[in-house]
């Protein structure tokens, strides 16, 4: 630490006050100007602040301004904590309430088979079709569904997938009902039951054959202020006719809708 003095009439003074330091002149000549250089002792650099500056910054520290700007930040602190506390437990009895009004199952969406029709063909080659009408309803009054199309429609008999098709997109409003016309394509020929009994016989004819519909949908659900989600949705029904022909009736049936998480 270096600190420059000018000689003029003050150098006794400068002398007087700093008898703990060595003073190096460089110019022994100068008789009105002198430059000394004054080096002090490391242990008289003050580390820290005085005892008059500590006073002055906890005298700061605890001024009720501060103290008063302190307080206000606990209240607004506690508003967030608790609005942001009061958003999750909303969000989660929307979600619960949605959930129940869904999965309640007097509220799914149910199907029911209402006709049954078998298209053979001429000739041997040619696969059949079977044309299923199916009566879809949505008893819940708060959300509208929509069925999402290209959906795999399988009919199975005895273990075996005997057609296969794909089912239209179908949207229905809360409380409302419609049919749609699913068509599927036969994959190996005739109807395996027909080639073990004679379409003429009469037992034939008076016996039942039970089959399966299985359905994988992919289903949107709609509410009021809550948005659209997709769920997936399968659909089985069990059921039996007495003849495949035209206009085959439907003598018992069991539809279940069971819908998973994606």
């Amino acid at each position: 630490m270096e600190e420059e003095f000018q000689c003029h009439d003050t150098t006794d003074v400068v002398r007087h006050q700093i008898d703990a330091v060595t003073l190096l002149s460089l110019s022994p000549d100068c008789e009105k100007h002198q430059t000394y250089i004054v080096q002090f002792q490391k242990d008289q650099i003050p580390r820290v602040p005085s005892y008059e500056n500590a006073l002055l910054i906890e005298r700061d520290r605890n001024s009720p301004l501060v103290i008063k700007k302190e307080r206000q930040c606990c209240p607004h602190l506690l508003l967030t904590i608790a609005l942001i506390l009061l958003s999750i437990i909303i969000i989660i009895g929307i979600t619960l309430t949605t959930l129940y009004f869904i999965f309640t199952p007097n509220t799914k969406p149910t199907f029911a088979i209402s006709n049954f029709v078998v298209i053979n063909p001429i000739d041997k080659i040619s696969q059949p079709h079977y044309l299923i009408s199916l009566l879809a309803k949505n008893p819940n009054k708060r959300l509208g569904i929509e069925y999402q199309k290209d959906a795999d429609v399988l009919l199975i008999f005895e273990k075996t997938k005997v057609a296969i098709g794909k089912f239209p997109r179908l949207e229905l409003d809360p409380n409302d009902s419609n049919k749609v016309m699913v068509e599927l394509t036969g994959t190996h020929g005739p109807f395996p039951y027909s080639s073990k009994k004679n379409m003429n016989d009469r037992k034939y004819n008076t016996l039942l054959i039970p089959m399966d519909l299985e359905m994988k949908i992919n289903v949107k659900t709609k509410a009021e202020h809550l948005g659209t989600w997709v769920e997936k949705c399968n659909v089985g029904c069990m059921f039996k006719v007495r003849m495949l022909k035209n206009e085959t009736r439907v003598l018992s049936q069991e539809c279940q809708t069971i819908f998973k998480q994606n």
